[in-house]
């Protein structure tokens, strides 16, 4: 410390000097030190630890078929069949191992796709490699891993069925009922169907035919591809919240001046 302090005195006593060679000189090796560490400092920071090299990673379900109108939701609980995203937290890493259950298979990707045919549950395990940077002053490997458990269930199970009284966020006083059931002789196999969505649209008790839903236990898929003459089908998603009482459905409904989609948002309780 000493030496330091008397240091710094004797570069302050030479700047200030009237001797300008001497000074000036004393001038730029100090704006040149100033520079080194100024490169050096930001050379390291968010280059050098850009994810802190964390192993973390999402596991999210949804269903590539539907093409633009897929929504991933994350989740460690997924469908027989459906598609299941695997994603990294960090996508710069320098090398990813997955280990994925008792699967033999390579996969390396910061993200890829899978599904699984059987009810099971497995561990899902990432390992991450970050090289070494030379513009660091750890200049060493640094590795991560984290493993979760991924649970695969049956298909069939859903828990939307039901009758939900509710509204249209754009119209909260007018409230109306809609209704979603499993219908045998909808399709091949039957499916679940929903009833009153728009009001007024394809009511139970009536020879209209409703809409089938591709449901995802907790949420459901209304197609962009269905076509009703009597009355437009409502397009989208719908989601249970936490409480599984709370339906919102975001959908649209095709204008007939324009085909354009308008959108809104149905919000209900399970009665």
């Amino acid at each position: 410390m000493v030496e330091r302090r008397e240091t710094a005195h004797w570069i302050i006593s030479l700047l200030s000097t009237n001797y300008l060679p001497i000074k000036n000189l004393m001038k730029n090796i100090i704006i040149f030190l100033l520079g080194i560490s100024v490169i050096s400092v930001s050379s390291c920071g968010e280059d050098c630890e850009s994810c802190n090299t964390t192993a973390d990673f999402t596991m999210s379900e949804g269903f590539l078929g539907l093409g633009k109108y897929n929504e991933w939701q994350e989740t460690d609980t997924v469908g027989v069949f459906s598609d299941i995203k695997f994603e990294a937290i960090c996508d710069d890493m320098t090398r990813y191992e997955w280990k994925i259950g008792d699967d033999e298979r390579s996969f390396n990707e910061p993200s890829f796709t899978l599904y699984f045919p059987t009810p099971t549950t497995i561990d899902i395990k990432l390992i991450v490699y970050k090289d070494e940077d030379p513009n660091c002053h750890e200049n060493t490997v640094r590795v991560d891993s984290l493993t979760k458990k991924l649970t695969i269930i049956d298909s069939d199970i859903t828990y939307v069925g039901g009758i939900y009284r509710g509204y249209n966020k754009d119209n909260p006083n007018n409230e109306f009922d809609i209704e979603i059931r499993f219908d045998s002789t909808e399709g091949i196999f039957g499916s679940y169907v929903i009833h009153n969505l728009p009001e007024g649209c394809h009511p139970k008790g009536t020879l209209l035919a409703p809409v089938s839903l591709l449901s995802f236990r907790t949420r459901f898929f209304m197609s962009y591809s269905q076509t009703r003459y009597y009355c437009d089908v409502p397009k989208g998603w719908g989601y249970l919240q936490e409480d599984r009482n709370t339906l919102v459905i975001d959908y649209y409904i095709t204008n007939p001046n324009d085909n354009s989609l308008i959108p809104y948002q149905f919000i209900g309780k399970r009665i």
